[in-house]
């Protein structure tokens, strides 16, 4: 079956069943109650670096992926995280917050069997151990990519020292900016589909629905900004739960992605 035959088949999906947007609305909710916790274990383990500003320009850096309405919430909440008492990779609250956070991951999982038609065969244990190593792989993938920017920031000092050239405020730092956030998605999205399901994929098999819950992720996170700057205030409506349904939303739309993503490489794969 060809290309046109395979995205023939992915639309048929997303507009005859409605499986899929079931399941984003309850992958939506499980990474809601796990994204704080993750970002628990995230800057635990980036505390371990030597950069002294690293953990207060990661937090900007994610933050300026989030709708603005939602931002000042989701910086108090992290804010208090930084604030209050560190913790070691080894101490139990860490150990608490990795198995909270992995909740949400094994919900995941749970949902790309379905999209593969795979019957579990792992046990618990198993899958609650899938979905640690899937969130360690998920944080050093995100560490890594600021990493880049880091040595963006450091490369823009040194340009604008020699030559007197800002690149922090040209076109070429931005284009960084936004290539190593393309980046953290994709191999976010390729670390699930090639962990998550039972069943051993190979990385030329996930990379086609990488890219496409990438950039369709990506695209409607930007409308949906737009829609709370200028014609929704979820504040009005809804008090100050405003900024927890907008980040609700924002989940809804990445979890979406996800699944469709996984029902193109199910379909590709399938049709072969």
């Amino acid at each position: 079956m060809g290309k046109k035959s395979v995205a023939k088949a992915l639309i048929k999906e997303l507009t005859q069943k409605s499986q899929i947007w079931d399941d984003a609305a309850a992958l939506s909710f499980y990474t809601l109650f796990s994204i704080f916790p993750g970002i628990v274990v995230a800057l635990s383990a980036i505390s371990f670096l030597t950069y002294s500003q690293l953990t207060q320009e990661l937090t900007q850096w994610g933050l300026s992926y989030l709708p603005t309405s939602v931002q000042t919430t989701v910086f108090g909440v992290i804010s208090d995280i930084m604030n209050g008492p560190s913790q070691s990779l080894l101490s139990v609250g860490f150990v608490v917050s990795l198995w909270t956070a992995t909740s949400g991951v094994a919900a995941i999982i749970r949902k790309l069997n379905l999209v593969y038609e795979i019957d579990e065969s792992r046990n618990f244990i198993k899958i609650r151990g899938t979905a640690v190593l899937i969130s360690l792989l998920l944080t050093a993938t995100f560490v890594f990519a600021f990493a880049v920017l880091i040595l963006g920031e450091l490369l823009n000092d040194e340009v604008l020292s020699i030559l007197e050239i800002d690149l922090k405020h040209s076109g070429i730092f931005t284009l960084l900016r936004y290539c190593s956030g393309a980046f953290v998605f994709i191999l976010g999205f390729m670390t699930l589909y090639l962990f998550g399901p039972d069943q051993k994929m190979r990385p030329g098999e996930v990379w086609q629905g990488s890219a496409l819950s990438t950039l369709g992720f990506s695209i409607s996170s930007y409308l949906y900004s737009l829609y709370l700057s200028h014609f929704s205030d979820y504040s009005t409506t809804y008090g100050s739960l405003g900024a927890v349904i907008g980040l609700l939303m924002w989940l809804y739309l990445l979890c979406f992605f996800l699944l469709v993503g996984a029902e193109l490489n199910h379909l590709a794969r399938k049709n072969k």
